[in-house]
């Protein structure tokens, strides 16, 4: 099976555990920080969707009316029995109609694919789902609020960000 963002998933996940140990040794600037939110939800939001294309589900893009008028690109990818070949096949130009799933709704997704981990672990749901949406707060304050650099990602915050990791 082919995972067409799978390396970029881990070279993100690698990136925001320099970033977490830079942190640990006292490098605690708004650059680390910040750096290391933005490399953790890059990360967990590409492991997602390649779980999504793995599983093939086909929730994990949608296509708009406005991109695709006919709607063949989208009957297209409805019908794809193999949604990573369906990606690997497509060209740049159709590349660029289709919209990936919101970070948001993967949150509540994730909620359905690990059902049966969450089971088997007690309290990891509520670990992840925090973790989650501290996550996507922090992301979206750093890429479209006011950033305050003393209070963006607060130790607090940090430490329950670790915690997801491990």
């Amino acid at each position: 099976m082919k995972r067409i963002l799978r390396d970029n998933a881990l070279e993100a996940w690698a990136s925001a555990v320099d970033w977490c140990n830079n942190i640990i040794q006292g490098k605690a600037t708004l650059k680390y920080r910040k750096n290391f939110v933005s490399s953790l939800h890059n990360a967990v939001e590409l492991f997602l969707k390649q779980y999504m294309l793995d599983i093939n589900d086909h929730r994990v893009c949608k296509i708009p009316k406005k991109n695709d008028p006919g709607g063949v690109l989208k009957t297209q990818y409805e019908n794809a029995n193999d949604i990573t070949q369906f990606f690997i096949n497509l060209s740049v130009e159709n590349a660029a109609k289709i919209h990936s799933v919101e970070y948001r709704q993967l949150s509540k997704y994730s909620r359905v694919f690990f059902t049966t981990y969450y089971n088997k672990h007690n309290g990891s749901q509520d670990i992840v789902d925090k973790a989650l949406e501290l996550l996507g707060k922090l992301r979206n304050d750093e890429m479209h609020f006011y950033v305050n650099k003393w209070r963006f990602l607060t130790d607090t915050e940090f430490e329950q960000l670790y915690n997801f990791m491990i």
